[in-house]
């Protein structure tokens, strides 16, 4: 009979990777990514403010008028 315990081919069994290196990033690239994660919209520009005109009422300006119109 076949035996119940397997044994991996040593060619078929994983080997270990090498431990990889930390990975560095220049000042620079910090400089540039900070750059672009901070870049929103551009402010907007704030319009002017709007004057203020004293309103003109014609009735009453039609009122005096006439009424000067009378003095004379």
């Amino acid at each position: 009979m076949s035996s119940t315990s397997t044994r991996l081919n040593p060619s078929t069994t994983p080997t270990e990777a090498p431990a990889a290196e930390p990975v560095l990033i220049t000042e620079q690239e910090v400089a540039f990514a900070t750059a672009a994660a901070r870049a929103g919209r551009p402010a907007k520009k704030q319009k002017p403010a709007r004057r203020r005109y004293p309103k003109r009422h014609v009735f009453l300006e039609k009122a005096l008028m006439e009424r000067e119109m009378d003095r004379l």
